[in-house]
């Protein structure tokens, strides 16, 4: 009973819903169809067309497995020669490379002098004779009678650092504007490449300096005077890493169209796609071992089209797909039929509660699912309730309804609520006899005053006033 009102309106939907589609549906195949639906039918023949499709798999298969099993030795062979077209594009580049950082040299120059504050100096030119801009350039780590520097010997000749150097070159224009590299045919003074120490008074007097001063003192400078001694041990030239230049193309300018703003850029040379460019590449027998493949690859999959083609095609396969459409609607119509038939018992039977949930349990639409799902949603606190008023305060509770007591002069008061449409549900009880209800549909503003009086007070209880609500 409780559930009754939710069950009407679902069996009332689906039906409405059901009777819509029906009535479309006898326009589209026709009234003999509709009273003569008959799906088991239709179902045999996708099964037999179906087994008839299996068996054309089959054959298609058999088939078409050399062809697949070739289009697999064809793909791997594709990738192979690709790969070592890849690496001979990679050496000829690194052959290029080469020659090109070889035409990146130096000179150095050092100096010990009271305008470096006593500090030797190493100054570094590279000249770039190279056919592309350098962007950037490493030392090989600072060595000493060609050996590397044990920790002690680089305490006394590095100021700081590992003992290498990285310089990134780049000029300016006469507006502050930014030109990257150092390009072909011009050179760049690099100071201090690696930072050397100095000593104020000599090198240290220590054991190790004493025993081993013998093997670095032809490497030793001095900046002498009766007043002050600066020393400094000089390592062997600085040689720059050739395997870290990073070279870089012609530089591009673009111009801001509004600001006239120069902006200039260098793309860094990629040394394989230099290498494609190469005689010894494009010479390369692989590009015709390559081009014979894809020739091989393009057949197969022509052939291979073709039989899946011929597969799709045939008869079975289209009949098979055309039964399936048909099966589909028909099991759709069946469906139809069936929630039409067990809507309509169902609200034949929506008043009497025994005989409607005995039918729900026979039904085998998703509407009998439906009804079943509304039944289980009722506990034992839905059937608990004694009176409509219980129910309905329970309800207010559950969703955080404002309450109130009615005070010494008889004025309800609600503090802080929120503008907008709301229920006023009261109920008055008094030693006299009087009982009865306030319902009403109020719109809440700011500082809103409700007057409920004998012309809107319901005596004869909440059912018949929202019966009366129904009816207007």
């Amino acid at each position: 009973k409780i559930a009754s009102q939710e069950i009407k309106e679902v069996c009332e939907a689906q039906t409405g819903e059901a009777k819509e589609f029906l009535s479309q549906s006898k326009d589209l195949v026709g009234a003999d169809l509709m009273s003569n639906v008959n799906c088991s039918a239709i179902e045999t023949v996708v099964v037999a067309r179906k087994n008839l499709v299996d068996e054309d798999k089959t054959s298609f298969d058999l088939k078409t497995k050399p062809l697949n099993d070739k289009k697999t030795r064809l793909q791997n062979k594709s990738n192979e020669i690709k790969a070592k077209l890849a690496v001979l594009a990679a050496e000829e580049g690194t052959k290029l490379r080469k020659v090109q950082a070889d035409k990146v040299t130096t000179t150095q120059y050092g100096s010990l002098g009271i305008e470096y504050d006593f500090v030797y100096t190493i100054r570094l030119t590279i000249i770039n004779d190279s056919d592309f801009t350098v962007l950037n350039v490493r030392t090989h780590p600072v060595t000493l009678f060609g050996e590397d520097l044990i920790p002690e010997v680089k305490e006394l000749l590095l100021s700081y650092g590992d003992g290498t150097g990285f310089r990134s070159f780049s000029s300016r224009t006469s507006y502050g504007e930014t030109i990257p590299g150092l390009k072909s045919g011009s050179s760049a003074i690099w100071d201090d490449p690696i930072k050397i120490e100095y000593h104020s008074g000599g090198l240290p007097d220590n054991r190790w300096v004493s025993e081993n001063k013998d093997k670095f003192e032809e490497r030793i400078v001095c900046d002498c005077s009766s007043y002050s001694t600066y020393e400094s041990i000089v390592p062997d030239e600085i040689v720059i890493d050739k395997e870290s230049i990073i070279f870089g193309h012609e530089i591009e300018e673009t111009i801001d169209s509004r600001t006239r703003v120069r902006t200039y850029k260098s793309r860094e040379v990629d040394w394989t796609e230099e290498g494609k460019k190469t005689s010894a590449y494009r010479s390369s027998n692989l590009h015709a071992e390559l081009k014979e493949v894809k020739k091989q690859i393009e057949t197969n999959n022509k052939q291979l089209a073709e039989l899946k083609s011929e597969f799709e095609e045939s008869d079975n396969s289209s009949v098979l797909a055309q039964r399936v459409e048909e099966l589909e609607s028909c099991n759709v119509l069946e469906a139809s039929q069936q929630i039409l038939k067990e809507g309509n018992l169902c609200l034949e039977s929506i008043n009497e509660a025994e005989s409607l949930a005995a039918a729900a349990g026979t039904f085998t639409s998703p509407l009998g699912e439906n009804i079943e799902s509304i039944f289980n949603s009722i506990t034992e606190n839905d059937i608990g309730y004694e009176t409509f008023e219980d129910l309905l305060s329970a309800y207010g509770e559950s969703r955080n309804a404002f309450k109130t007591v009615i005070g010494i002069q008889g004025s309800y008061e609600y503090l802080a609520v929120p503008k907008g449409s709301y229920v006023l549900f009261v109920t008055y009880k008094d030693r006299f006899g009087n009982d009865g209800h306030w319902f009403e549909e109020v719109q809440i503003q700011v500082d809103t005053k409700l007057d409920l009086n004998n012309t809107n007070f319901k005596k004869q209880g909440i059912y018949s006033f929202l019966r009366d609500k129904i009816t207007k």
